[in-house]
């Protein structure tokens, strides 16, 4: 049985925010669940971040600067977290983390609002993509799986809709039962959604490629096929491309957080060569050798 963790990333509503609306997440063996959690677990717990209800990994915290919404606890803030590029190392290493697992598999798709017709939703639009991409995932494995996606949803009913109708060109028969919603707080599954879709976003929306790097190797179809297969973007006008390699010299920004991850994470020396490059590197990354 594969599980399938899904979460949104960006405004659905067209003239509102960056022009893509993402859902993404990834697909898992379910015995390997609990390999999942140990190990985001314990990276979390390297950055002073102890995971467990109701402390949980959002990706929107990363540029979050305050912590003052007593309902709505800035865990990474509260955590000792106060620079945003430590915050940022944090969810590097979660995702890594969580995606270098084997039979972990990102899936990730774009919606781009503004070339939708007035009848389209972006939401159903983006499901219908993924689960063609949960039904081909589940064909590639030989078994079945189940889709849990967070529970804060207004539109819970269309989504399970949309499942019971099928595609164009599947019928979902490889989905053992209706889209399962369940709080963030409580599953480690969502929380690692929630930052690939935000990590997906910031590339296709912002052209920034460095928390897809760090997953990018576990997208579906890597390396022949990725594009259309683990990433895809709905239209043929638009298009997603793999992170480009970081070229010598590393800008500031990857030197400050790389730095933060070897600080936190590993044992080893940090070292910057003459070129302005690393004697490390984390072999998961998309442009490690």
């Amino acid at each position: 049985m594969r599980l399938f963790y899904f979460d949104d990333s960006g405004s659905r509503v067209p003239g509102k925010g960056k022009p893509f609306f993402v859902l993404a997440g990834f697909g898992i063996d379910s015995d390997d669940l609990p390999l999942l959690k140990k190990a985001v677990t314990q990276q979390a717990r390297f950055y002073g971040m102890e995971l467990g209800y109701p402390t949980e990994l959002k990706f929107h915290h990363v540029a979050t600067l305050r912590d003052n919404k007593p309902t709505k606890p800035q865990w990474m803030l509260r955590s000792g977290l106060t620079e945003m590029n430590q915050r940022r190392a944090l969810v590097y290493s979660c995702l890594r983390a969580a995606l270098s697992i084997p039979s972990a598999e990102a899936l990730c798709v774009g919606v781009n609002k503004e070339r939708l017709s007035g009848d389209q939703s972006a939401i159903s639009e983006a499901l219908t993509l993924l689960l063609e991409r949960v039904q081909l995932n589940c064909q590639k494995h030989g078994t079945s799986g189940l889709v849990l996606m967070d529970e804060e949803r207004k539109e819970d009913k269309a989504l399970r809709e949309s499942l019971r109708q099928g595609s164009p060109f599947f019928q979902y028969d490889r989905i053992a039962d209706t889209i399962a919603f369940m709080p963030s707080e409580e599953s480690i599954g969502i929380q690692i959604a929630d930052l690939v879709a935000g990590g997906f976003s910031r590339h296709i929306n912002h052209g920034d490629p460095g928390y897809l790097r760090t997953f990018a190797r576990s997208a579906v179809g890597y390396p022949h096929s990725v594009i259309g297969r683990g990433l895809k973007v709905l239209s043929n006008l638009d298009t997603v491309q793999m992170p480009a390699a970081r070229t010598a010299p590393w800008t500031t920004q990857d030197r400050e957080v790389h730095g933060w991850e070897m600080q936190f994470t590993q044992k080893q020396k940090l070292e910057w060569k003459s070129d302005g490059t690393p004697n490390l590197i984390f072999p998961f990354d998309t442009d490690s050798r």
